[in-house]
């Protein structure tokens, strides 16, 4: 057997400045890795293109191997890219490789990691399902909201002048949410200034300097542990603070078992706090609810912000999907006698296959990180991965696999009623046991987004006919970061959804 870390060298570059010893984590083991260069390693190229776009042709040259490597900076990552690899990464850790620049957000991630998570993840994950109706009472909120997005887009849509809404689809999802969780308004949907989203916003926006940050790190990690800058950290701890303040008074006591955030905290209350006080039982407790909201409102939103906005540049880019689309949705409406209720969101079997070719094409998360907890054998078992060293899945790669997929490039909703995938070869949202908590969620509010965005505008692309694809940012935490995306949105006058609801029941 083939062990990945084994030797030591010292790079090949003659510039003499460059003295730090690079660990080979492969050895003698045939495992290719892109062109390296002095200071960025194979990371270069990440600041001259978006990461999901360097990602998918890495894949594309290298696999063919069970394995292939990347250096940030001095740092190596080995990349998987075999389903049957996948299976013995589903429970690593997913421990960020250095810090995030900012406190709220580091913090957030690695209670992921933390032991009261582990204990109590399942039930958790359970009470959020899809398969559990505890969304049901939110649902009027959420279209509210809708109501509220589709009436400014109404007072802002001009076919002369295109409107970017990623930021308008983050500040309904960041609302829709804080809702949803705490049941009163933050109030950023009509916000002009958007203060808060775009404090959130402009931290997402920096994966350029994560970069950076991460390369100096390799090469220098106690200057890099001493000296790291923190972006927005006292804004975003003020946001901390207010959501943990909602929850000590309003949640924690609570007895009422309906509502959703009541439910997580009574599933969190099983979680062994050993022979902790009874006070620190509570301030456990109150710290989990709270990094549970935080990470939900900062990074759930950004899911379901890139997603529909893919959604709906993919629907503009293809009219007749779009006009199939509309139908459905009417004869829905029409089926409920002019309201869409929760439990037929479902039933618009079209808009779920839209939305999974659109997440197969760009999901909003285009890698994962591990980091091994013990040895780990893949390529059967000729290579051993070892304890501690540092690993990717590059979901974007797996899915435009043109081993798996027929077309990878092309936007195919129906490839989903026609082909069988295996969990290891879609995985918008993650793997295994730290697979993201909030899919069910996520989906139901870029759902009834899509549903009255399509049903009251007509979308077309900017300029018309225009076959440019997105623009996108350097990545932060492999987010995939939309710099810009203008569309048309046309008013449709016979729109069956304007001055209507979603009603709750079956």
């Amino acid at each position: 057997m083939n062990t990945c870390y084994k030797t030591e060298e010292k790079i090949d570059n003659p510039d003499s400045r460059y003295y730090s010893k690079v660990r080979v984590p492969w050895g003698d083991v045939n495992c290719p890795y892109p062109h390296r260069s002095f200071w960025y390693g194979t990371y270069k190229e990440m600041f001259e293109k978006p990461h999901h776009e360097v990602e998918n042709e890495r894949f594309e040259t290298f696999k063919d191997s069970d394995v292939y490597a990347n250096f940030v900076g001095t740092l190596p990552i080995i990349t998987v890219c075999k389903p049957a690899s996948l299976r013995k990464l589903k429970k690593c850790s997913t421990k960020p490789l250095f810090n995030m620049l900012n406190a709220v957000i580091q913090s957030t991630l690695e209670y992921f990691e933390t032991s009261r998570w582990r204990k109590c993840k399942y039930k958790v994950k359970e009470k959020l399902s899809g398969e559990n109706d505890i969304f049901e009472y939110s649902v009027d909120e959420v279209v509210d909201l809708a109501f509220q997005l589709v009436n400014r887009l109404w007072n802002i849509a001009d076919f002369e002048d295109p409107i970017d809404v990623t930021m308008l689809f983050y500040d309904f999802a960041f609302e829709a949410t804080f809702r949803t969780l705490l049941l009163m308004d933050y109030e950023v949907i009509n916000d002009p200034e958007k203060k808060l989203t775009g404090k959130i916003q402009r931290v997402f926006r920096t994966g350029d300097k994560i970069t950076k940050n991460l390369i100096f790190h390799s090469h220098f990690s106690r200057i890099a542990r001493r000296f790291g800058h923190q972006m927005d950290h006292e804004e975003l701890m003020s946001f901390r603070n207010d959501v943990y303040k909602l929850i000590r008074t309003n949640w924690l006591e609570d007895e009422t078992s309906f509502y959703l955030l009541n439910s997580i905290r009574d599933a969190m209350k099983g979680t062994d706090y050993s022979d902790d006080s009874e006070t620190t039982k509570r301030e456990h407790l109150l710290d989990d609810m709270t990094n549970l909201c935080v990470y939900f409102l900062l990074f759930g939103s950004h899911k379901v912000s890139t997603l529909a906005s893919m959604v709906c540049y993919l629907l503009a880019k293809h009219e007749d999907v779009q006009e199939y689309l509309r139908g459905r949705i009417q004869d829905a409406v029409e089926f409920d006698n002019g309201c869409l209720k929760y439990r037929s969101l479902d039933s618009i079997k079209d808009l779920e296959t839209i939305i999974k070719e659109t997440l197969r094409l760009y999901p909003p998360v285009s890698r994962i990180d591990r980091k091994a907890d013990a040895r780990i054998r893949v390529a059967g078992d000729r290579l051993e991965i070892p304890k501690d060293a540092f690993m990717s899945i590059p979901v974007c790669g797996i899915h435009r696999n043109s081993d798996v997929y027929i077309d990878p490039a092309g936007f195919d909703p129906s490839r989903f009623y026609r082909d069988s995938l295996s969990k290891y070869e879609f995985l918008p949202f993650g793997l295994g046991v730290r697979k993201c908590a909030g899919e069910a969620f996520g989906l139901m509010l870029t759902k009834i987004l899509i549903i009255y965005i399509v049903g009251n505008f007509k979308i077309d692309l900017y300029p018309l006919n225009n076959e440019m694809p997105p623009k996108f940012r350097p990545s932060y935490q492999g987010l995939l970061q939309i710099e810009e995306l203008p569309l048309y949105f046309s008013p449709l006058k016979d729109s069956p959804f304007k001055m209507r609801e979603i009603t709750m029941g079956s």
